[in-house]
């Protein structure tokens, strides 16, 4: 009983964490992830995104020190852009 418990309270806590504009959108490589952690490095976003989508980052850039845009190539081919906020660790594309 303290299982079940435990375990619908862990799902209710990480259904929290998607954000109102993610649970609206439908296409699901478009969601939104909040890490709720200081981002400090590109090292940092570019392991973030790279664990989030998988692929190859081809390159990172800091952004006023406000965020970290990191380039990457996915496994289909497709080369997107992700956007790492450094003060929550939201990464959004």
């Amino acid at each position: 009983m303290k299982f079940l418990l435990l375990s619908l309270v862990l799902l209710a806590v990480n259904a929290m964490a998607i954000t109102p504009a993610a649970a609206k959108n439908k296409n699901a490589h478009h969601f939104v992830l909040v890490n709720n952690n200081k981002v400090t490095s590109k090292q940092q976003a570019a392991n973030m995104v790279k664990k989030r989508y998988g692929g190859k980052v081809l390159g990172v850039q800091s952004v006023k020190g406000r965020a970290y845009r990191v380039k990457l190539l996915t496994n289909d081919g497709h080369v997107i852009y992700v956007t790492v906020d450094a003060k929550t660790g939201k990464i959004s594309r």
